[in-house]
């Protein structure tokens, strides 16, 4: 394992022909995930509403369209290889049982005489979000109308990004939550409404969505979300909280049991800048309280600031 990274940071062979390929390779992947899915552009759609056009998070990794792919040069390639796979922009992270004092000495020898490449300044996230705008409507793959809200958020870093992860758990995280008992089995307006929060490293956001039930029209679907999620804030107990907090304290012991995802967590902490986090992490959600949930939903969840998406079937 060793040396097959250590390989594929010294010299990956980028020639025109391998290039062709993974080119093909991707295209088929994007027009798989992106054209022929239901909802398959939708991070296309919620970042172009979040994000302005210089922000880099304005679009998704895979290139805002496959032409991104196709017209690649193989400079561009080698560029973004010399410029970012060097150890300075590394982290290596092992996990499982091994012998500190001899995966040091491995990590020197395959990794210690490779040159960096290029100087890399500090990481800086252009996150600058866009104001909000009429609802973004699209047509989809999807046999039923769905609605989309998002809401820009704090990163991974701030505490408040935590608490509205755990309120996201508290709103639509299980059949038992409010957006499923009430919008689908008591209401029957929707066959499915979740949300989540995503903490990444640079930025977040909040998404609240539902599919809707025949004859529900995006509006009502609309207000519907809104009613549920201003009626969590308030009506939210301490015992919706602790369910909550005791199915993702066993979801970490779970994690724990697998080095792939213990080598995961630990390299992504690092890569956040907080290493000691991957200790911390049941601590740390522990201490998150029921009004640490609700003030952060309230600060960020506000009606004024929801982006929307309104997707319709294609025959519609």
């Amino acid at each position: 394992a060793f040396w097959l990274e250590s390989d594929r940071m010294r010299g990956l062979n980028i020639n025109p022909d391998s290039l062709r390929v993974q080119q093909g390779v991707v295209v088929e992947e994007f027009k798989q995930r992106c054209f022929n899915a239901p909802f398959g552009q939708l991070w296309h759609h919620v970042r172009s509403l979040l994000y302005a056009p210089e922000s880099s998070y304005s679009w998704p990794t895979i290139g805002m369209n496959f032409e991104q792919i196709e017209t690649a040069s193989l400079d561009d390639v080698r560029d973004f290889y010399d410029r970012f796979y060097q150890p300075s922009n590394a982290i290596l992270s092992l996990a499982g049982a091994l012998d500190e004092a001899e995966a040091r000495r491995l990590s020197e020898k395959w990794f210690g005489d490779i040159a960096n490449t290029q100087a890399l300044g500090p990481r800086e996230y252009n996150t600058k979000t866009v104001p909000v705008q009429a609802p973004q409507e699209q047509h989809d793959l999807s046999p039923d109308k769905a609605v989309f809200l998002v809401w820009p958020t704090p990163n991974h870093t701030d505490s408040r990004s935590s608490a509205l992860d755990l309120f996201a758990e508290i709103l639509g995280g299980s059949d038992a939550s409010p957006l499923h008992e009430i919008l689908v089995k008591q209401e029957g307006i929707m066959s499915a409404a979740e949300c989540f929060c995503l903490k990444g490293i640079g930025e977040g956001f909040f998404v609240l969505y539902g599919i809707l039930a025949d004859g529900v029209s995006h509006h009502a679907g609309k207000e519907a979300l809104l009613r549920v999620l201003d009626e969590t804030i308030v009506n939210a107990e301490d015992d919706d909280l602790a369910s909550v907090k005791n199915r993702l304290l066993t979801q970490l012991l779970y994690e724990r049991i697998s080095p792939a995802q213990q080598a995961q967590k630990i390299a992504y902490f690092a890569a956040l800048g907080k290493p000691e986090w991957f200790d911390q992490e049941a601590e740390m959600l522990e201490a998150v309280s029921l009004t640490d949930c609700r003030s952060a939903a309230q600060r960020f969840l506000n009606t004024n600031n929801a982006r929307l998406l309104f997707y319709s079937p294609h025959h519609a």
